[in-house]
């Protein structure tokens, strides 16, 4: 179990600086928002410039903590076709849930940013971070947005990730690196003494704390 993110991020930073001997990576990118602060340790231990990217779940209509996909930036937009089919869920019932979404992660990247840019991918080596992955959507659909700015590889690295979506992920990424694979998998705080709410202010604050390079 981890102590908090912090303490996860540390470990994280040390077994990526293990298993890439031969990979050069170019940028960090914590998945907001938890996945920021342990991108922070992890871009720490690497001497990596960090950078953030917003992405909002996209739940069944009636249960929305149930994930069908997720939105990202740029109209990036993975959807799970399986369980839309097997729930029977329409375009129409879809679209209200979809543009809710994107009007708030649009807000929220706006506040998170202070008018700076993203840093630019075309052509680098992709880290991304969050603090576990229990479903896969959210990486999913961050890896999507990453491959239409045309970067050159993206590898994924998480504290903690279920042993099913570790193997159906493998084929996506340059590399999945994982501290924990769980075979019984519940939700990510179970993993942390500690696993409080990450605010808006500590994920600008921690933006403005580290240099992204253009």
């Amino acid at each position: 179990m981890f102590e908090n993110r912090e303490h996860a991020g540390e470990l994280l930073g040390v077994k990526i600086k293990l298993e890439l001997k031969n990979i050069n990576p170019d940028v960090v990118v914590g998945i907001t928002r938890g996945g920021v602060v342990v991108g922070k340790e992890v871009a720490k231990t690497l001497r990596l410039p960090l950078d953030i990217i917003v992405i909002k779940k996209l739940g069944v209509p009636g249960n929305p903590e149930l994930a069908i996909g997720a939105i990202g930036p740029g109209n990036s937009t993975y959807l799970d076709k399986r369980l839309l089919r097997m729930l029977r869920i329409t375009r129409d019932e879809l679209m209200p849930i979809v543009v809710e979404k994107e009007n708030a992660r649009f807000d929220q990247e706006l506040l998170y940013r202070q008018g700076k840019k993203p840093f630019s991918v075309k052509g680098k080596i992709v880290i991304l971070v969050d603090d576990g992955i229990a479903t896969g959507a959210t990486v999913l659909c961050a890896k999507k947005y990453f491959t239409s700015k045309m970067a050159k590889g993206v590898i994924l690295a998480v504290p903690v990730i279920s042993e099913e979506v570790f193997r159906q992920l493998e084929g996506d990424f340059l590399a999945v690196i994982a501290l924990r694979i769980e075979r019984e998998f519940n939700a990510v705080g179970q993993y942390y003494k500690e696993f409080r709410q990450v605010t808006d202010k500590e994920v600008v604050a921690i933006l403005e704390s580290n240099k992204v390079n253009k």
